[in-house]
This record gives structure tokens, C-alpha cells and sequence, in this order.
């Protein structure tokens, strides 16, 4: 609507609308328009690709590129001389705390004081390192502690070294040694699928039922907390099940755990090694000093879920009694022990650990190519192995231990 000389002018909008897509086809910016459509189209059709490819080799070379730049240790930037460059790559990476790693045609998953790459760099020197050691005698490794004591950054720390270390990167860790995994399986994080109506306990059935289907000796399994969604009862029998099955299968699994009756395998099979996260003297001064120290054994900290409803404020009232109700569960924990328990757990572990120490001495003779000198070395290893197993059997068969 215009105004004008006390009159009121009416456009017809939508007409004006229906006519303008016309005009405008004829104007110079369309002809234009179409010219580059039709140019783009013909470059597209023909070299799209050759552009995908392209694209492909930038992204490889870039990857590379960070490999690169990882195991010398430089920053991206500076030149440096062809003279020792090497020595001066190797140096650097040991600077930055990154090893070459060794692979293996079999043996053990060993890394030392190993790293995760990602949350290192956000926390700038602070990380806390740990070991890990999976092998034929120790292919399953349970592992409990309290809330943000470090389990599923350990779990994902140990994916990411291994998966670093197969496409042939610099690994962050002082020692590595692996044989390549066939394939890596996990079952890590909750969460519902509104899409297909399936709760968070039906997507970790399926994701475990397809562990079990897939695991062999050379893969990685990863499982982090399994049986939260359901009953305690039915949570603690599924994973112990899936436990036997992967012990069965011989595949290296790491179970993040909050289910301490899990950590009763250790009593059953020798291949079964109980960790934790230590957090401190709970007992003693109530509370957690979380450390992300990996250490053997089971977690110690007790009822640790108490103690952080206590320091967000629950009510006194509550807390008395949900340490009522603890009380008397733990009363009857202890029976269960007793009745999975085998007089000869001890010495199958100590059969099972010098086994896998002849099976590592046998692969290293056969890498060396077998000349005198391996030779003499692995017969000194053989007559070690041979009184560290005559002590380890002695000392599984003493009266007091084997009672346990």
C-alpha cells in the first residue's frame, strides 16, 4: 500500500508474486545462473570421483602426518638436519612419553605405564599411567571401584593403545608389546533407543550377545558395567556367565564392574585377576582420595556408594538406614565364597602362570631364529622357570593357604 496526494494505491501482492519468477527467467543473472548450473554439473559427473579419491589422500596423508609428528615429537613447525634423524625421532618421542611398539605374533597384550592420548593432552602432565598384562593365564581381568575411580577411562585407554598401535603409531606408554586383535568388542555406556522401543537392558543383551558370538583368543573384549539395568540377582548371574563364557573362549576381556561378588572368580579360575581403584584408607577417615591407581586385588573402599550419598547431603534419618539394610546383606556375603571356592585355586593359578611363561619363552626362541647363543639363554630362563614353579607349587600346597 502506498500513500500519495491523499490517495491509498492497493498492489495486488500475490499476482505480483506469480509474475516475478517469469521475469526473472529471462534477466541476465538466471541465463547466468544456468550456465554455471549446468558447468557445475558436467565437472561434478565427471570428476567427482577423482575428487572423492582426492579427498581420501589429503585425509591419509594428514593422519600420517600426526603419526609423524607424534613420534618425533615436534610440534609442527622447525627444520632439522637428515643427520641422526632417527636417533633425534626416537629421542623426542621418548621425551613425549610415546614408544614404538612391538608386535607380536602371539603372546600377551603388555603395556606399561600406558596412557590415554586424548585426556593427557586436556589435562596437560597430570594423568595418572597404569599397567596392563593380559595374557593365557590372565585373560580376564576384573576390575571394581567407586564412581569416577577411572574404570571406563581405563577401558577405553587400553582400545585406544591397542587400536593406535595396530595402524602403526607411536604408542603413549614407557613399554608396549601386542600381537595384532582381530577384531575389538565393547559394550560401553546405558541409554534407551526410543527408535526401536529397546531399553537401555535389551541393547546390552544384544551388544553381549554378539560378543559372545564373535570373541576369540585374538580379539579384545571390553565390557563395562553389564546387568545395572535389571535386578541384582538376574545383573549378577548374567555376568558371571558371560564371564565363564569368555574364559572358555580364551579372549582377553577387561569387565568393569560394580558387582563384588565378580571378583569371587578370581576363587574358581586361575585365569580370573581381580583389580581396583584405589581411593584411599576409606575406613579411616570416611571419605574417598581418588588416586586412578590401578592395583591388584579387589576394591577395598566398601560401601563407597554411601559415603558419596553422604557428601551430597542425604538425610541422616536415610543413610541409617540404608547402613541397616547393608548390614544385613553383607552378613550372608560371605557363605557364597565358601561354596564356589576349589581347595586347588592356588596352585591352577601358579600350573597357569608358569605355563604362560613357557609359552611367551618359546615364541621369543622362535623369533631370535634359534642360534647357540638363544639357545644358552633360554635354558638359564627354563632352569629359573623351573624353581619358580617348584616355589609357587610348594607354597599353593601349604595346609593354610589352600584352606582359603
Amino acid at each position: 500500500m502506498e500513500q500519495g496526494a491523499g490517495l491509498q494505491y492497493l498492489y495486488p501482492l500475490p499476482a505480483c508474486q506469480l509474475k516475478l519468477p517469469a521475469r526473472c527467467a529471462h534477466c541476465p543473472t538466471s541465463a547466468s545462473r544456468q550456465v554455471l548450473e549446468g558447468v557445475a554439473d558436467r565437472i561434478v559427473s565427471t570428476y567427482l570421483p577423482l575428487l572423492h579419491r582426492l579427498v581420501d589422500a589429503v585425509a591419509l596423508l594428514d593422519m600420517l602426518h600426526g603419526f609423524a609428528l607424534v613420534a618425533s615429537g615436534a610440534s609442527g613447525g622447525g627444520k632439522g638436519s637428515r643427520g641422526g634423524a632417527a636417533a633425534a625421532a626416537g629421542a623426542a618421542a621418548a621425551g613425549r612419553g610415546y614408544v614404538r611398539p612391538v608386535l607380536t605374533e602371539g603372546g600377551p597384550i603388555a603395556l606399561v605405564e600406558a596412557r590415554h592420548p586424548v585426556l593427557e593432552c586436556l589435562e596437560q602432565g597430570t594423568y595418572q599411567p597404569n599397567d596392563t598384562f593380559l595374557a593365557l593365564n590372565s585373560s580376564l581381568h576384573i576390575i571394581t571401584g567407586p564412581n569416577m575411580s577411572g574404570k571406563s577411562t581405563y577401558l577405553r585407554q587400553v582400545a585406544l593403545c591397542c587400536v593406535t598401535a595396530q595402524v602403526g603409531a607411536f604408542v603413549p606408554a614407557a613399554f608396549a608389546s601386542l600381537p595384532p586383535r582381530d577384531r575389538l568388542l565393547s559394550r560401553l555406556g546405558t541409554g534407551d533407543s526410543l527408535e526401536t522401543c529397546s531399553s537401555s537392558f535389551l541393547l546390552e543383551m544384544q551388544e553381549v550377545a554378539y560378543i559372545l558370538g564373535s570373541a576369540t583368543p585374538q580379539s579384545l573384549v571390553l565390557i563395562d558395567e553389564l546387568g545395572r539395568a535389571t535386578s541384582t540377582a538376574d545383573g549378577v548371574g548374567i555376568a558371571w556367565a558371560v564371564s565363564e563364557a569368555l574364559l572358555a573362549a580364551g579372549a582377553p576381556t577387561l569387565f568393569a564392574t560394580h558387582f563384588a561378588q565378580l571378583t569371587e572368580l578370581v576363587a574358581v579360575y586361575p585365569a580370573a585377576k581381580a583389580w581396583h581403584f584405589d581411593v584411599g584408607d576409606v575406613a579411616g577417615r570416611r571419605a574417598l582420595d581418588f588416586t586412578w591407581r590401578l592395583r591388584a586385588g579387589a576394591c577395598e573402599a566398601g560401601h563407597y556408594g554411601l559415603l558419596l550419598a553422604t557428601a551430597v547431603g542425604f538425610p541422616d534419618e536415610v543413610l541409617a538406614a540404608a547402613e541397616e539394610v547393608v548390614a544385613a546383606l553383607d552378613a550372608s556375603e560371605g557363605q557364597r565364597v565358601q561354596a564356589y571356592t576349589t581347595a586347588d585355586a592356588a596352585e591352577l593359578e601358579a600350573v597357569y602362570d608358569v605355563v604362560q611363561k613357557l609359552a611367551c619363552l618359546a615364541q621369543s626362541y622362535a623369533d631370535s631364529g634359534g642360534d647357540e647363543r638363544q639357545l644358552r639363554a633360554a635354558q638359564k630362563q627354563l632352569r629359573r622357570l623351573r624353581a619358580e614353579a617348584e616355589d609357587a607349587l610348594a607354597a599353593a600346597r601349604e595346609p593354610g593357604l589352600s584352606a582359603l
